[in-house]
C-alpha cells in the first residue's frame, strides 16, 4: 500500500461511510480506531496488513483527528464509552 496521500485521497479513501458505522458501532476508543483502519484496508488492499507499517500514517492520523469529539458538552450518558456519538 502507497504511503503518501493527498488530503482529499485521505477523505475520499479513509474515511467511513454509511455502512462502515453500522460496523463499527458496538466498538469505542482505540478498538473503534484501529478496526475502522482495518477495514479501509482491507476494501482498498482485498487483504489485511501483514506488519502495522503497512498502514499510511497519514491516514491513522487523520482517522484519528475525525473520531476525536470536539468537546463532550450536551452528550447524554450511553454505553461503556460515555455517549454513542463520543466514545
Amino acid at each position: 500500500m502507497r504511503q503518501e496521500w493527498s488530503p482529499e485521497e485521505l477523505l475520499a479513501n479513509w474515511t467511513l461511510v454509511d455502512g462502515d458505522w453500522e460496523l463499527v458501532g458496538n466498538k469505542s476508543g482505540a478498538t473503534r480506531l484501529g478496526f475502522s483502519l482495518l477495514l479501509k484496508f482491507f476494501e482498498l488492499e482485498g487483504r489485511f496488513p501483514d506488519v502495522l507499517e503497512e498502514v499510511p500514517a497519514a491516514a491513522s492520523a487523520a482517522s484519528a483527528r475525525r473520531r476525536a469529539p470536539a468537546s463532550r458538552a450536551g452528550c447524554r450518558p450511553g454505553g461503556r464509552g460515555g455517549c454513542c456519538r463520543c466514545s
